[in-house]
């Protein structure tokens, strides 16, 4: 069997790369405030919504604007600007 990575070891090592990019990034003038992006799961959380059916509903209309959505695949959304709103 192989020497096996613990998960704080990924996770360490994960932490690495992504302070390596925004470094890199810094460099070519890009600034990404990773605090504005959440998961639809802590979306939810955050503004006390029932359920990850809602957000995905308001996308779906419109109501929570396109460029604050990112798509990681077709029909599946990754992550979502941390800015309440509200069904009109």
């Amino acid at each position: 069997m192989k020497n096996q990575k613990s998960h704080k070891q990924h996770i360490k090592e994960g932490n690495a790369v992504i302070k390596e990019a925004l470094r890199y990034l810094r460099s070519e003038g890009i600034e990404i405030d990773l605090g504005s992006w959440i998961s639809v799961k802590e979306y939810v959380k955050r503004f006390h919504l029932k359920d990850e059916s809602v957000v995905k509903d308001w996308v779906r209309r419109g109501i929570i604007p396109p460029d604050h959505v990112d798509f990681e695949k077709p029909n599946t959304i990754w992550a979502i600007k941390a800015v309440p709103y509200t069904e009109r």
